[in-house]
């Protein structure tokens, strides 16, 4: 969902949900001094008027949050257990959406970051950044990282670098001309990266191993805002307008107030987390391993337990949410539960990453980048004639009348184990030998190399056990 928010969550598996709780741990905050109050609230001692923070035990357990502020709610079309049921609906129950297909595609081992702006899309990958035209996808530019490599990040303004003989300076730079806007070194290694409206939280490995973890919010410039301690060793990071979050998987969530990086909530449950998703304003979706919890400003409002079969969600991007189910990617509308589009993007049992934004939607499937037009139904796809050969490496005499998949058709080899097809396909295009297994029995044929290709297809198998 990159692999990456390229994070890919399944919820095929059985059970029941699971209630929320006050984390049962001391959260250091760097917070005012407290004093208990009548049924073991703890207040500042400056009041709460001024916006300090409240603080509520539970078994000797100390939570901070900053006090609540009335709500008018303001009408939605759409209430957090129907969102919860869209997030947890099979995939079966919201199709019907136009299909769509890709503008561009580009050849690209990995994504770990992208970022789109104004008429460029760039992205990150091992060390090289890479600058492509928004339109047609012509590369434009790229740029060697020498010593420095590129994370895995959640970004939407900035490419992220880390440089420094232990990865702990941060590095900013500007998508479309690759120059460098700022660097912060910082005390320990980097762990994860997640931007989101001018804040960029960044989690450091901890020398003290096993106990503590610290998170700190870096400004646009660049400038420390704030840092702050959480009680995990394995802390990652969501930041989408005003919500900053972290979690763990085994399995806390919390929320960070913007402006003092005080913990405003946090709460735990008894089952895994998968996946935390900020999805508007205060409500946040939990992806559990049992099920999908939504929480309203750390309240649960909402849950819902998984049963047998679910899609899985990699993203959202208000209104849609985006999953990927054997290389088909689909969009639905969370404020109908209807899915508003689908592409082929990669290979059956394959993942892909997608990295949503206003200026379009970009996909990373089976080692392409591509962009989507998703402004209009997909036009008839070209035919792509396949001429193709298997060879049987241990018998020469077993070459004929091996089924073969092409896309979506079955054809048979011939003499010398030769076989052809036309198929018509948006997006990626899986050659296999039905009955044979191995790394050489399979390919992916792209359309964008060309209407004739050629392939070879074997039964070698081989182990590399080192």
């Amino acid at each position: 969902m990159r692999k990456s928010w390229a994070m890919v969550v399944s919820l095929a598996l059985a059970g029941c949900g699971a209630e929320f709780a006050a984390v049962e741990e001391t959260i250091v905050d760097g917070g005012e001094d407290a004093v208990e109050l009548e049924g073991g609230a703890f207040t500042s001692a400056s009041g709460t008027s001024g916006g300090g923070a409240i603080r509520v035990t539970t078994s000797g357990t100390i939570v901070s949050a900053h006090p609540r502020v009335v709500r008018v709610p303001e009408p939605t079309k759409i209430t957090a257990t129907q969102l919860a049921e869209v997030l947890e609906a099979p995939a079966a129950k919201t199709q019907g959406g136009i299909e769509v297909a890709a503008s561009w595609m580009r050849e690209a081992p990995r994504v770990d970051e992208l970022v789109a702006s104004g008429d460029f899309v760039a992205w990150g990958t091992g060390r090289t950044f890479t600058v492509a035209s928004r339109r047609d996808g012509a590369i434009l530019k790229s740029k060697e990282l020498g010593n420095c490599f590129v994370p895995i990040a959640h970004s939407s303004t900035s490419l992220f670098a880390l440089c420094g003989g232990r990865g702990n300076e941060v590095v900013a730079y500007d998508p479309s001309t690759l120059e460098e806007r700022w660097r912060r070194s910082l005390n320990d290694q980097v762990v994860t990266i997640a931007e989101g409206s001018g804040t960029v939280l960044v989690t450091l490995r901890s020398a003290q191993a096993g106990r503590w973890q610290e998170v700190v919010a870096l400004g646009d410039r660049g400038e420390e805002r704030w840092h702050t301690w959480l009680p995990s060793s394995n802390v990652d990071v969501r930041a989408d307008g005003d919500q900053l979050l972290a979690f763990e998987r085994d399995p806390t969530v919390w929320a960070f107030d913007r402006d003092s990086g005080r913990v405003r909530w946090s709460r735990k449950t008894d089952q895994a987390i998968l996946g935390v998703i900020p999805i508007r304003e205060s409500l946040t979706a939990v992806i559990g391993q049992q099920g999908v919890w939504m929480l309203d400003d750390g309240r649960e409002v909402a849950s819902l337990a998984a049963d047998s079969e679910r899609r899985s969600v990699i993203e959202v991007h208000w209104p849609l949410l985006y999953s990927c189910d054997d290389g088909h990617l689909a969009a639905v509308d969370l404020e109908t539960g209807r899915e508003k589009w689908h592409a082929q993007v990669s290979v059956p049992q394959a993942e892909c990453t997608v990295f949503p934004s206003d200026a379009g939607t970009f996909v990373l499937g089976d080692d392409h980048v591509m962009s989507l037009d998703t402004t209009q139904p997909a036009g008839r796809a070209r035919a792509i004639t396949i001429q193709g050969r298997f060879k049987d490496v241990t018998s020469e005499h077993h070459v004929r009348g091996r089924e073969v998949l092409v896309g979506k058709a079955h054809v048979l080899t011939g003499a010398g184990g030769r076989f052809v097809a036309t198929v018509r396909q948006h997006g990626p295009i899986l050659v296999s030998l039905e009955d044979v297994h191995g790394p050489q029995s399979r390919t992916t044929i792209w359309p964008d190399a060309g209407s004739h290709q050629k392939v070879e297809l074997t039964n070698d198998y081989y182990e590399d056990c080192h």
